[in-house]
């Protein structure tokens, strides 16, 4: 795969991927054809795009062969390959995108990879026309003349010749100044962003992973923008057996040969794939009884490996008492729902009681409360599971024990940037062993809030993820702690942590700690000063103390701001003349002398929509029904707007 090249898959290459090399192929001569293939709006030209499907049951390996084909057909794409889970509404998953091709451009601490650098070229080269480019150069003082090459060409070397500099950090913060609409992120302009990219890149693939309804695709997902007209290639992955006006790459199960390949990958077991071994027949009759599933195949292939000593004839007998059916038939296997679900729940059920410990149990548990194909921090794994990163004992199971357990066991798929996901069937079982949902979610919610109240703990993970992190750990544990009847104190401790994140998350955002390593304490010491949290307060105070540094502690103040403030909002150039609250307190609608009309989300401080209206906005009011907006300025115009969430 070129390095020039950005790509953006969060699977790792699976080396168990075995007999769908005629598929992969089917698969990119339909991507690659010279006509439109896909669901095309009517009327729409063929210069809109190339597009494909990829159908069939849960566990036939749809996903598997998407990822596969990202990895092996890249060169293909040479403005990138970009994976977006699509199980939400498509205006969240490409708000989503647009925010993570956004992160591309602040200061990272770490070296950027080959796979930034090309999204950061791209990004200034999409946000800037050539004439603004030689404007950055001259802010940079960097001759504009000297580089070479046109378009994307020459902002690929300005960005080449800043990371020599090690003056990338230059680059983005002009970014951020003129562009300042993306700085706060509100979803429109994120929706904007992803598109206007894809747009000016249109030799890339763009795959969607679990897409309920293709239908979707040729909707407006904001304003006219239409995921199916775009330019590049789009792939999608989905449930649906019917997919009108596209064609399809319909999955069935892994031919023989192949299945045996899968379920006798480990090294002891390998000899059983040559038809004179004498567990050779024992092989095709558990392939046949999980119904050549891969799912079902890999989780079996993985308990024959750590259990490389059990008779295979046993362990086809255990299945048959599980329940698995199946019947051997060397012209035809039966492929029925039945034989897919009972051959699947045996071997889940075999895996789930192999597990070594019982660690790994609570976090396959604890990864069933977030949605479907979901892709999981590690980290907050650990703290809803209070699973430690690091032993305090010889006998503690720490998190990479726990998630090493599951990963040989094949019961989870292990990401990049320390993510996981769940397969949907591997979901549905962990979730239906956890008996009492909503005791345990309440559980998990706790151990968060005993996690973020130790300073150490809170310190490490603004070190290590970031405060936007964080907050988002903090929010998810909101959400499983309600209804709270069984511990009414979960929720308050958790909205008070919160708060005060949320005071601090301007002064917290980008703190860099080998250059400021005392500043995360100074800011938690005094906010929770201010705040009246007296634990976090006295353990930032040890900090100092253990490490002999100079702490400013707060001994009166006298402010404009109220003492109930909940979070700082930034984001208006001028002055804030109005602000008007919906009537479910859920969202904040400001008006400024900018000329801006802001929707905020109080519960995370997010910018959910701007307006730039023609004067001054003087007032603003909201009607009860929260989505209709009344807002005037200094010249006497009244403006009526609909805010639609």
């Amino acid at each position: 795969m070129p390095d020039n090249i950005p790509f953006f898959v969060p699977f790792k290459k699976n080396p168990h991927f075995v007999g769908r090399s005629d598929d992969l192929t089917r698969l990119h001569t339909a991507l690659q054809g010279s006509r439109a293939v896909g669901i095309i709006p009517a009327g729409t030209s063929a210069a809109a795009g190339v597009n494909a499907a990829i159908t069939g049951q849960g566990g036939v390996g749809k996903t598997q062969l998407a990822v596969r084909y990202a990895y092996d057909y890249a060169s293909q794409y040479p403005d990138g390959v970009y994976w977006l889970t699509a199980a939400a509404e498509l205006d969240k998953v490409f708000a989503q995108f647009g925010q993570d091709l956004w992160q591309i451009l602040p200061y990272r601490q770490m070296q950027p990879d080959s796979s930034d650098l090309a999204i950061l070229s791209r990004l200034v080269y999409t946000l800037f026309d050539a004439e603004e480019i030689n404007t950055l150069c001259h802010e940079l003082h960097v001759d504009h003349e000297y580089l070479t090459g046109q378009g994307l060409e020459r902002t690929q070397n300005l960005v080449s010749y800043l990371q020599r500099q090690g003056r990338l950090a230059e680059l983005t913060a002009l970014v951020y100044q003129h562009r300042p609409k993306l700085v706060n992120r509100p979803q429109d302009e994120l929706i904007r962003l992803a598109f206007t990219y894809l747009k000016e890149n249109p030799h890339s693939l763009l795959i969607l992973d679990n897409l309920p309804d293709p239908a979707a695709l040729h909707e407006a997902v904001s304003r006219d923008w239409i995921p199916a007209e775009l330019p590049g290639s789009l792939l999608f992955t989905t449930r649906r057996r019917t997919v009108h006006g596209c064609q399809a790459i319909e999955l069935t199960v892994l031919p023989e040969p192949a299945a045996l390949a899968l379920l006798l990958r480990h090294p002891h077991r390998r000899p059983a794939q040559e038809p004179t071994h004498p567990d050779h027949q024992t092989a095709r009759e558990i392939c046949a009884l999980l119904g050549r599933l891969p799912l079902a195949l890999e989780i079996a292939g993985a308990h024959l490996g750590k259990q490389d000593r059990i008779p295979m004839a046993q362990y086809l007998a255990e299945l048959r008492q599980r329940g698995a059916i199946g019947v051997l038939d060397d012209e035809r296997l039966p492929v029925t729902p039945a034989v897919h679900e009972r051959g699947i729940a045996a071997v889940l059920q075999s895996q789930w009681e192999s597990l070594e410990h019982d660690e790994a149990l609570l976090l396959l548990r604890a990864a069933t409360l977030f949605p479907e194909a979901a892709l999981i921090p590690v980290a907050r794994l650990g703290l809803l599971t209070g699973v430690p990163e690091a032993s305090a004992s010889f006998f503690d199971v720490t998190l990479a024990q726990a998630m090493g357990d599951l990963d040989d066991a094949s019961l989870v798929e292990e990401l990049k940037a320390g993510q996981l996901r769940l397969h949907p069937l591997v979901r549905e079982y962990a979730a239906e062993m956890t008996h009492d949902k909503t005791a345990f979610a309440h559980q998990c919610a706790q151990r968060v809030a005993e996690a973020y109240e130790d300073f150490p703990t809170l310190e490490r993970h603004c070190a290590q993820r970031g405060i936007d992190a964080m907050q988002e750990d903090l929010l998810v544990a909101l959400d499983l702690a309600a209804p709270a009847s069984a511990a009414p104190d979960i929720p308050q401790r958790l909205q008070t942590l919160l708060r005060l994140l949320q005071r601090e998350v301007h002064n917290l955002r980008g703190w860099q700690p080998q250059a400021q390593p005392t500043h995360f304490a100074q800011q938690i010491a005094y906010r929770a000063q201010d705040l009246k949290v007296f634990t976090l307060l006295e353990k930032a105070q040890s900090f100092f103390e253990k490490y002999k540094s100079h702490l400013a502690t707060l001994q009166w103040a006298a402010k404009r701001e109220s003492l109930v403030l909940e979070k700082t909002l930034i984001g208006h150039a001028a002055l804030v003349r109005a602000v008007a609250v919906t009537p479910d307190g859920a969202r904040a609608i400001s008006a400024s002398a900018d000329r801006t009309l802001k929707v905020w989300n109080l519960q995370t401080g997010a910018e959910l929509a701007s307006i730039t209206l023609d004067g001054s906005l003087e007032c603003v009011a909201v009607a009860p029904d929260g989505v209709t907006i009344v807002t005037g300025d200094g010249a006497g115009n009244v403006y009526c707007l609909r805010y639609v969430p």
